[in-house]
Formats: structure tokens, sequence, C-alpha cells
């Protein structure tokens, strides 16, 4: 359910240590940004897309810092990206090479 989803990293992200950059935040923010693609695909509103896409920004500098722990999830969030914007060949040529990424 991607509603209790959003609950649950609205509640983490409230801790006073979770503004703290730690490897779990990297995790936590993927997630948030797949949420917020599948709420944007739901019809949810304009927000969500625009909150994704804010997310695939932060990916896209961190993959400029760390490219070995990024570029899967960078990669992955860009076809979410890619799949709501109906734009099926890019998205599955990004899930492709996320998949190549993660396991290189």
């Amino acid at each position: 359910d991607y509603q209790k989803a959003n609950e649950s990293y609205k509640a983490a992200s409230s801790v006073p240590s979770s503004k703290m950059p730690k490897l779990w935040t990297i995790y936590r923010e993927c997630y948030k940004a797949i949420i917020t693609f599948h709420m944007y695909a739901e019809g949810e509103g304009e927000e969500w897309l625009q909150e994704g896409m804010k997310l695939l920004s932060k990916f896209q500098f961190w993959k400029t810092i760390s490219k070995d722990v990024i570029e899967s999830k960078f990669l992955l969030l860009q076809a979410e990206y890619h799949a709501v914007s109906c734009e099926i060949s890019k998205a599955r040529a990004s899930f492709e090479a996320s998949i190549k990424s993660a396991r290189d």
C-alpha cells in the first residue's frame, strides 16, 4: 500500500537523526522516489511527479559523488520516470541498465 508507505517515510524522516547523511538515507530516498512516481501514475496529482523529479535530481547529483553506490538506483528511478511519462522503450532500456549496473 503506497499510501501507508508514504506515511512511514514521513515518520522516519521526522526523526532528528534522519537529517544526518547515512548510507541508509540513499535507500530511504530511493523508496520515496518509487512511491512518488507510483502515486503520480495512479492519478494522485502533479505534485507527486514534481517530488519524484526532485528526488531523481538528487540521485543524479549523488551519482557524481559515488557512482558505484548510486548508479543502479539512479537508473531504476530514471526508468520509473520514463514509465510514468509513457516512454516505454526508454523505461525498458533504463530498467535493463539498472539491472546490469546492480550486477556489476
